[in-house]
């Protein structure tokens, strides 16, 4: 928050963290204890990172959230991918994973209209979305259980190959070799 501030404008920042409220203090930025209960007022701007894969229910989140935007305003949401599955995504603080179909899903059950997504640092990725006037998109997510249970077996397959390799002492080896073939394929593009 403070790249808004530093530029202006004016920013109000919710965390459950006491420790992070006061950090947030200490920057001069009003912060508030809680969660969506304290938002209160007109936004031009909510942003949601790495916050809704630990809501309760992230459809009435984000419909709660919405309420809080100004006709124009939109939410950034940023949230694990766990298409690009790893086992530091996995936490008990996550209720929910998202996929980017899942995660379109779920904006548009809450009513709003996706403006921009893509990938953040492989892992993650985001969206930014609007309240929707009327569209909302028609997400058929019968064949999504499926689809992920093929990202899962592929991804323990590779753990256990890697695990294999660690093994055999030859894991360091085969990734070194991996960054050699990787770096001679881009340099065959440029």
């Amino acid at each position: 928050m403070i790249p808004f501030t530093s530029s202006g404008a004016t920013a109000r920042g919710i965390d459950y963290s006491p420790r992070m409220v006061q950090m947030g203090r200490e920057f001069g930025i009003e912060m508030h204890q809680g969660g969506l209960e304290v938002l209160d007022g007109v936004h031009d701007i909510v942003i949601m990172n790495h916050v809704l894969e630990h809501m309760l229910d992230p459809i009435e989140s984000l419909r709660r959230a919405s309420e809080h935007l100004s006709e124009s305003g939109l939410i950034y949401i940023g949230v694990p991918n766990i298409r690009n599955f790893n086992m530091g995504q996995l936490q008990n603080a996550h209720t929910y994973y998202f996929t980017p179909k899942s995660l379109n899903y779920v904006t548009s059950m809450a009513k709003l209209s996706r403006v921009e997504s893509g990938e953040s640092e492989k892992i993650h990725m985001f969206g930014i979305f609007r309240k929707s006037r009327g569209e909302t998109d028609s997400i058929d997510l019968s064949d999504h259980y499926k689809e992920m249970l093929r990202v899962i077996r592929f991804r323990r397959i590779r753990e256990c190959i890697a695990g294999l390799l660690r093994t055999m002492h030859l894991y360091k080896p085969v990734k070194a070799m991996q960054k050699i073939m990787i770096g001679m394929q881009q340099a065959d593009f440029t």
